[in-house]
């Protein structure tokens, strides 16, 4: 199982935001998370995390603000060991 946790889950534009994954049952050498948009190009977010211990990673990264109110977003989750595995997970920011 794969499992992605933003901190803070409100998801504030243009502040830090934790990206912590899990990847349970999985020999894991490098796990990465690629954020873009999916209602506007906003470029490619990519973001290496670093290992925290048991089936653990964590990396902090940046949004930037949209001219949309409404932003979606994908943030595909890399997984890379004895395979390599990609999932996405959707969510979406309001511009305050």
């Amino acid at each position: 199982a794969v499992t992605l946790e933003i901190d803070p889950a409100a998801i504030p534009l243009m502040q830090t935001l934790t990206l912590t994954v899990r990847a349970e049952g999985l020999n894991v050498d490098a796990v990465s998370v690629d954020i873009r948009g999916l209602n506007m190009d906003m470029g490619l977010n990519r973001t290496r995390l670093r290992h925290l211990g048991v089936s653990r990673w964590q990396g902090e990264t940046i949004l930037p603000v949209c001219s949309q109110r409404r932003m979606e977003w994908e943030a595909r989750v890399q997984v890379d060991g004895a395979q390599r595995i990609a999932v996405p997970f959707l969510f979406f920011t309001e511009r305050p």
